[in-house]
């Protein structure tokens, strides 16, 4: 994640938000990740070791979701600020073609 971060060359600012908001996320899913690697299930029998599996799995997707959602809202937010650079720009060239 830091060398995506750094590797874009944004605000720091923004930088910081983005750790912020994502940091957690990659938290969890090492978490669970750790888990669900120690769990080896190697016959029909070990229904505990499944359920386990399972639980892992759900875990990760659940993460997954939150950390799309987050995405799309710090996108969202990042698009308003863009259209609205570009309709002021939009207005500042019509203005100059009416002076």
């Amino acid at each position: 994640m830091e060398l995506i971060i750094v590797d874009t060359t944004i605000q720091p600012t923004s930088a910081d938000a983005i750790r912020a908001a994502f940091t957690p996320f990659f938290e969890q899913a090492q978490k669970w990740e750790l888990q669900a690697k120690s769990i080896v299930v190697t016959d029909r029998s070990q229904k505990a070791e499944m359920q386990m599996a399972r639980t892992a799995r759900l875990a990760l997707r659940e993460v997954r979701i939150n950390a799309e959602k987050t995405r799309k809202e710090l996108k969202e937010e990042s698009l308003r600020y863009g259209q609205a650079v570009q309709s002021v720009y939009q207005q500042s060239t019509v203005l100059r073609m009416l002076l």
